[in-house]
């Protein structure tokens, strides 16, 4: 297992939910009032661009994983072919069609 990758996906994670979860609770409260219009405006587009890393960071957790659970199957398929002693079929082929 590629440890390093583990680790860095899992801290990922905790760091999509402490933003999402965390972030958005501290961002709201910092709303202004609703009496000023061009504060209001403001923050609401300082609270849609905070979310956007929300996406960013998420994919960047779900490409960590996907990239150790591809590691782990080519890990797993090896040790299968050295196991089994799998031979080169394709000389087999040949053989049998007397070419």
């Amino acid at each position: 297992m590629n440890v390093p990758i583990l680790i860095v996906a899992c801290i990922s994670t905790l760091a999509v939910l402490g933003h999402v979860f965390g972030g958005t609770r501290d961002t709201a409260s910092l709303a202004p009032s609703k009496d000023d219009k061009k504060l209001t405006r403001n923050w609401k587009q300082a609270m849609g661009a905070f979310q956007m890393l929300a996406v960013d960071l998420l994919l960047v957790t779900i490409t960590l994983f996907l990239s150790l659970m591809f590691f782990l199957w080519g890990i797993v398929w090896l040790i299968q072919m050295f196991w089994l002693k799998s031979e080169v079929k394709t000389n087999t082929v040949a053989k049998n069609l007397r070419i």
